[in-house]
């Protein structure tokens, strides 16, 4: 029985990515089920396809945060930024806070310009990093990314907030001094800019020699 499941199942998803390449084709149930039949004989009718698309179904709702992880993660590879956050939102349904699902599904609203959602999703992050210890360096990463997201929205006296609250957390960090730069370049304050810029080249010419 158990085989028999696994077969069905194998065949369900052959027959959803077959679909999914083939959409503009719209083909009808019926030519799906020939579809069906070339793979397993014993598979005829709706009621049967119905099992299949059950069987498949479930194997979704099986899935853990980080299978829909997985998922969004080649969504994004693909550039469907779209379809990404949507696999995202399930990983996030099965586990609230999973950081870097929040994180991930930021950056993929950066590259859909939607600066807004962006930073929510940074600040959802940041709340879960430090929830333990309001200080913690490993969310400073999230911070430099939280500064990029304000200076999409043109908020450049929180981006230097935020770039200032990355180097205090380590400061030694290259783009948070980059940040800086250029939050200080969009406030104009471009001599500022131009230091932070040289502080952002000494640490790398650094980390790359200490590599």
């Amino acid at each position: 029985m158990d085989l028999l499941i696994t077969i069905v199942l194998a065949i369900g998803i052959f027959i959803v990515q077959e679909c999914r390449s083939k959409a503009r084709e719209r083909r009808s149930k019926t030519q799906i089920i020939e579809l069906i039949s070339e793979k397993m004989v014993m598979i005829r009718d709706d009621q049967k396809l119905a099992e299949v698309d059950k069987q498949f179904g479930k194997f979704i709702e099986d899935q853990g945060p980080s299978d829909y992880m997985k998922l969004g993660n080649k969504e994004y590879a693909k550039k469907n930024y779209t379809e990404a956050i949507k696999y995202y939102d399930e990983a996030l349904k099965l586990k609230q806070k999973y950081v870097y699902a929040w994180v991930s599904k930021g950056y993929a609203f950066r590259k859909l310009n939607k600066y807004s959602e962006e930073l929510k999703a940074y600040e959802k992050a940041i709340e879960l990093k430090e929830s333990k210890s309001e200080n913690n360096p490993d969310s400073a990463w999230i911070w430099v990314l939280k500064g990029y997201a304000l200076q999409g929205l043109g908020r450049y006296g929180k981006a230097l907030k935020a770039s200032n609250k990355t180097i205090e957390l380590k400061k030694d960090y290259v783009e948070a001094w980059v940040l800086k730069g250029y939050a200080l370049d969009g406030l104009g304050r471009r001599e500022k800019a131009l230091k932070a810029w040289d502080k952002a080249n000494e640490l790398r010419s650094l980390r790359n020699r200490n590599k």
